[in-house]
């Protein structure tokens, strides 16, 4: 708590619980229920320095099981691109567990209509999931800017 005294916890579900960890005194940190559903984003912005930003943190459903929640998944994908486009000149942080590959198709739709760029793309696609199998894994974290 002295290292970060500012936070925001989402505690309440399970492995897709969230939270955000700050020093900056002055910042807005917020659960958006834009997603409309959960797990919820949470939506930090600093204030008072010359340049603003948007984090969100999202952990999105898993694809484990056929059919519904994959289209779940999904329009998580669609409802966080269309509230980023929202403020298109405001610049931009996603971090999440997309549980999905930088090569899939929804996750490219994403960074191409929000003109996001994803990290991983610039140091190498290390695996991420499952931890207990290394390099072995998929990348299915990814941090977007």
């Amino acid at each position: 708590k002295e290292k970060y005294p500012y936070r925001l916890w989402d505690a309440n579900w399970g492995s897709q619980s969230m939270v955000v960890l700050s020093r900056l005194p002055d910042c807005e940190m917020k659960f958006d229920r834009m997603i409309g559903m959960q797990p919820a984003v949470i939506r930090f912005k600093p204030k008072g320095s010359e340049q603003s930003h948007d984090l969100y943190v999202i952990h999105t459903l898993s694809p484990t099981w056929p059919g519904e929640r994959v289209h779940m998944r999904n329009r998580q994908f669609y409802r966080l691109a269309a509230t980023i486009n929202k403020s298109p000149d405001q610049p931009t942080i996603v971090m999440s567990d997309f549980n999905t590959s930088p090569w899939s198709q929804i996750f490219r739709r994403l960074l191409s209509s929000t003109e996001l760029i994803d990290t991983r793309a610039y140091r190498g696609y290390l695996a991420s999931w499952p931890s207990f199998i290394s390099d072995f894994g998929i990348p299915i974290d990814h941090v977007l800017v």
